[in-house]
C-alpha cells in the first residue's frame, strides 16, 4: 500500500492490478473535494472518477504506471473556487409516504419541512442507478426507516428521505425510500456526457414550493443551473 500527499490531505493509496485506484484520507470531506479536483484535471491515465464520503475510486487506463500517482500530488485544492450553493425547491405538496413519515416521526407535515429546510445538505455520494443523490446533513429528528415492501415505481425526481440520508430519484425505478415530494427541476441532464448537474462538493439546500410556484418555476427557468445563476 501507498500513501500520497494531495495538498493538506493525506490519503493512503491500494493499487488494484493497474486496473483501478483506492485512495482514502482520515479527513472525510478530503475524499468529495479531492475527488472534484482529480475529475476536473482530467488526467488522461484516469478514465473515471468516483467520490464518497469514504473514498475516492479511479478506474485507470493503459496510460497509468506507478509514477502516475505522484502527478496527484501536485494537485493544488482551491476548496472555495469549487464549492457552490445550490437551491433544489422541492414541492412538498406531491409526496405519497406523508402520511408514514408522520406517524413515524410524531411531528406535523409542516414541522418536518421546515426542518427539511433548515439542514446544511452536502452530498454523500452517487448511486445505485445513475443521479441518485444520497444527501448528508439531514436533522437527526427526521430519521425514518425505509419501506418494508419497496415500491416497483418511484417517479423520477422525487425527494424522499430514509435512515440518516434524503434522496433523489433522478429516474423513475423501484425503490423502498419514503417519498414525500418532487424537484421542480431535475439534476441531470441526459442529452450532456457528464449528465450530472450537481456535483459531489456542492453545499445543497432545499426551499418548499407548493404546486403553483413550481409550474411557474418551470415556465421561467430551462433548469436547475439557470435557476441557480450558474449559466
Amino acid at each position: 500500500m501507498q500513501s500520497v500527499q494531495i495538498d493538506r490531505f493525506k490519503f493512503t493509496v491500494r493499487n488494484f492490478n493497474n486496473h483501478f485506484l483506492l485512495l482514502k484520507c482520515a479527513q472525510p470531506k478530503a475524499h468529495q473535494l479531492v475527488g472534484e479536483s482529480i475529475y476536473k484535471s482530467a488526467f488522461q491515465f484516469i478514465d473515471e472518477v468516483i467520490a464518497s464520503e469514504a473514498e475516492i475510486y479511479l478506474k485507470l487506463n493503459q496510460k497509468f504506471d506507478n509514477r502516475s500517482i505522484h502527478i496527484l500530488s501536485e494537485l493544488d485544492i482551491n476548496e472555495d473556487h469549487l464549492k457552490r450553493d445550490i437551491t433544489l425547491p422541492v414541492c412538498f405538496s406531491n409526496g405519497k409516504d406523508w402520511h408514514d413519515v408522520v406517524n413515524q416521526l410524531k411531528l406535523s407535515k409542516e414541522a418536518i419541512i421546515q426542518k427539511i429546510e433548515s439542514s446544511k445538505l452536502t452530498i454523500a455520494m452517487f448511486g445505485f442507478i445513475p443521479g441518485f443523490t444520497y444527501l448528508s446533513g439531514l436533522d437527526p429528528e427526521l430519521k425514518v426507516k425505509r419501506k418494508s415492501n419497496p415500491e416497483i415505481h418511484i417517479p423520477a425526481n422525487s425527494f424522499a428521505i430514509a435512515g440518516d440520508y434524503a434522496g433523489i430519484y433522478s429516474l423513475s425505478s423501484p425503490g423502498g425510500w419514503q417519498v414525500i415530494g418532487e424537484l421542480v427541476f431535475p439534476v441531470i441532464d441526459m442529452d450532456k456526457e457528464n449528465f450530472l448537474l450537481i456535483k459531489s462538493i456542492d453545499q445543497i439546500k432545499i426551499t418548499a414550493v407548493d404546486d403553483m410556484e413550481m409550474q411557474s418555476m418551470r415556465n421561467k427557468y430551462i433548469s436547475l443551473i439557470q435557476y441557480n445563476g450558474q449559466a
